[in-house]
């Protein structure tokens, strides 16, 4: 017997206006929080940060019957440009290794598309070596490395021109 997929094991919500729990993303993001480098409660007020995420993005989650695997956060709210940016993904430690980011991540792809945007952005840690792989495998590009953070860790930026 087969171990079952990302694709079948996993339900994929597009959720946008608030129209989600902010506690239970707060909760994810706090268990996974550890796992950044530095972690993202370190730059920012994450109940804060998850507000913001919860009515300016667009969140893409993955859930298994009702428990948080994964999410990401698009922005796609620059009109005139048509630039979108994937501000934030994660994956919690017991789903990693089944392709979960690369569907969250394709899901966003497609809602920025839907949108009419032209461009997608996103920046990892350069010690983030499962974004470092991922991102070009989607068809992204590697524009830039910098300290941009200020903080000594290196920022990789990537973008994607979408077609349509």
């Amino acid at each position: 017997m087969t171990a079952p997929t990302a694709e079948s094991r996993y339900t994929l919500e597009t959720l946008r206006d608030g129209a989600f729990e902010p506690g239970a993303v707060l909760d994810f993001m706090r268990g996974i929080d550890d796992e950044f480098s530095p972690p993202v409660g370190s730059m920012v007020d994450l109940a804060v940060y998850v507000e913001k995420l919860c009515t300016k993005a667009c969140v893409v989650l993955a859930h298994e019957q009702g428990r948080i695997a994964g999410l990401a956060a698009i922005y796609i709210n620059d009109a005139e440009n048509r630039i979108s940016y994937i501000p934030y993904l994660g994956v919690g430690r017991a789903d990693r290794g089944q392709g979960l980011a690369r569907r969250i991540i394709e899901a966003c792809l497609e809602r920025a598309a839907e949108a009419g945007m032209r461009v997608v952005k996103v920046r990892t840690w350069e010690s983030n070596k499962a974004a470092l792989r991922l991102y070009p495998s989607l068809g992204f590009r590697q524009v830039s490395i910098d300290d941009d953070r200020g903080n000594g860790c290196l920022s990789v930026h990537f973008e994607k021109a979408l077609t349509g």
